[in-house]
């Protein structure tokens, strides 16, 4: 699990950066363009969560987003690409989305 090696998180998030610019390549060289989204999830931002018990599914999922996310996002940055858009704080609202 990510939480426990900040190697392997690290790994993680350059393997979805790395299969998004496979894709767009792929998708480019076909003369398809590519747009890679980093989806919104219930762990990452601040939606409103208050209807929802994390505690009785567990909450071992909502840290692996928390460690991996920020890594993503500092990957992207680094790597300059525009064409990858984050979208973790669109539903950080004060409505039920999820």
């Amino acid at each position: 699990m990510c939480d426990n090696s900040r190697e392997r998180a690290q790994r993680v998030a350059e393997s979805i950066v790395n299969n998004w610019e496979i894709a767009r390549d792929i998708a480019e060289a076909r003369g398809i363009k590519f747009l890679a989204i980093l989806q919104p999830v219930a762990h990452v931002g601040n939606p409103k969560l208050t209807h929802l018990n994390f505690k009785k599914w567990g909450n071992e999922i909502g840290l692996q987003y928390k460690i991996v996310y920020p890594l993503i996002k500092y990957v992207i940055r680094k790597r300059g690409h525009k064409w990858i858009v984050d979208y973790t704080d669109m539903f950080s609202h004060d409505e039920y989305i999820y």
